[in-house]
């Protein structure tokens, strides 16, 4: 073997073990990159986590905020309109109603509006489901079931197919998952 051979040969094993070193630190960098990438994936899947859960207790408690401040509100409005198909005023009511400007008609519109703006608010999750059904649920189905007539003839009437719909989603959601 001459010098020049044994001199290409020294230097492709050379080479050759270098490579093999580079591909090596290659293969370490890329676990270690992998590694990085599952802590980060991992970190983010817990913030993610914490911050969903921070945001369920935070509209949990907007909701219980808002059902309690407008409690007074609310007692006002029911009082106004019988709440059982059971009350005597109920069939008296429900003809009035009927009845564009009446007083009655103006109370029960006041308080089918009520149940619509806080059923828009639950249907968007503004506010939270399981909190407006464990507390009011029944007053918001019932009303439903029993002003459904009125709500039929106020779409009639006012030639809006849409009127109360939120209302009409929560309601039926609510009768369904009861």
């Amino acid at each position: 073997m001459s010098t020049y051979e044994a001199g290409t040969l020294t230097v492709s094993v050379i080479s050759l073990i270098v490579s093999a070193s580079v591909m090596g630190l290659l293969i370490w960098q890329l676990r270690l990159l992998r590694r990085q990438v599952d802590d980060a994936r991992t970190s983010l899947d817990i913030s993610t986590s914490q911050a969903a859960s921070e945001n369920l207790r935070v509209r949990q408690s907007e909701t219980l905020k808002f059902v309690a401040t407008t409690l007074p509100e609310q007692n006002n409005l029911l009082n106004d309109v019988p709440q059982h198909e059971s009350d005597v005023r109920y069939t008296g009511f429900l003809e009035s109603a009927l009845v564009p400007d009446s007083d009655n008609f103006h109370k029960l519109r006041r308080l089918m509006s009520y149940y619509e703006m806080l059923s828009a608010a639950v249907n968007m999750d503004v506010f939270d489901y399981a909190i407006i059904d464990r507390t009011m649920g029944a007053r918001v189905k019932r009303t439903h079931r029993m002003y459904k007539p009125w709500v039929k003839a106020e779409r009639i009437r006012l030639n809006r197919v849409r009127l109360y719909e939120e209302l009409e989603m929560l309601a039926t959601r609510l009768v369904e998952e009861s």
